[in-house]
């Protein structure tokens, strides 16, 4: 049910789920709700390395959701044999526990919008720093530059914001420039690349080889949430990721345009 290990940074260790709430607990006809909601708050408190309001601060509605769900699936499935009035207790403190959590969890995401910034710049070097960036603004304060490191290299990424029409840009910038010769191929790999694209394209310069992935949004008349530009950032940097070996393959080793979208796409 557990295990420990003293390394030179301290002891570290895993319990299991049945450390927590073991098969002898749930055997007890006079099981209480309290019981069974220590032993979760218990897990949970481990599980996230933390204490439960921090989590909630730090972990989008959907983490909630699927931690609960898990466990409500281990215990329709395995304690229906050890004790049906604990299990049916269980799975209705789980779904409690679910929803309330989950409510708290958006009514923090939606506080953190721009109603309490007086700049939009402001929102976005706070959501940038809670989400452990490393960002340095431009000189004409509207730019904020960082670096990324994906599966299949590392670029720059800026995130460009235009105060008075309340809408945010962001780019991942392929690292270099493309050669002159290889631009019209980087053009249809792109086209290729941006058909079916839902969220962003990418541009290419023709004039100084830029190539770069873009994501944009709007909100005038409405706010914006981290929780909504968490999803826009990660959809831009994990789109550059995966076409990234794709434009080398066209740049460096010669592969024609078909074959480097198929490698990519398959």
């Amino acid at each position: 049910m557990e295990v420990k290990q003293n390394q030179s940074s301290g002891e570290i260790g895993y319990r299991t789920f049945w450390s927590y709430i073991s098969p002898s607990l749930l055997k007890q006809e006079n099981i209480s709700d309290n019981q069974i909601q220590e032993a979760l708050g218990n897990l949970l408190i481990d599980w996230s390395g933390s204490k439960i309001p921090e989590t909630l601060d730090d972990n989008p509605t959907e983490t909630a959701e699927q931690f609960f769900k898990s466990l409500q699936e281990l215990a329709e499935v395995t304690f229906k044999s050890i004790a049906t009035n604990a299990t049916a207790e269980l799975i209705e403190v789980l779904e409690a526990t679910s929803q309330e959590l989950s409510q708290k969890t958006q009514e923090n995401l939606e506080k953190k919008s721009t109603s309490l910034y007086e700049t939009v710049l402001e929102f976005f070097v706070d959501f940038f720093e809670e989400d452990d960036w490393s960002n340095i603004p431009v000189e004409d304060q509207s730019l904020l530059r960082m670096m990324f490191q994906g599966e299949n290299g590392e670029w720059v990424c800026l995130a460009k914001v235009k105060e008075e029409e309340n809408q945010f840009i962001f780019y991942s910038l392929y690292p270099q420039a493309i050669p002159q010769d290889k631009r019209l191929a980087i053009a249809e790999f792109i086209t290729r690349a941006n058909y079916g694209t839902i969220l962003g394209n990418f541009e290419l310069d023709f004039d100084d080889g830029e190539i770069r992935y873009k994501t944009s949004i709007d909100v005038e008349g409405d706010n914006l949430s981290f929780a909504l530009i968490k999803q826009m950032v990660y959809a831009n940097v994990m789109m550059m990721d995966e076409y990234l070996p794709g434009i080398m393959a066209v740049i460096e080793q010669e592969v024609e345009v078909k074959e480097a979208i198929s490698l990519v796409e398959s």
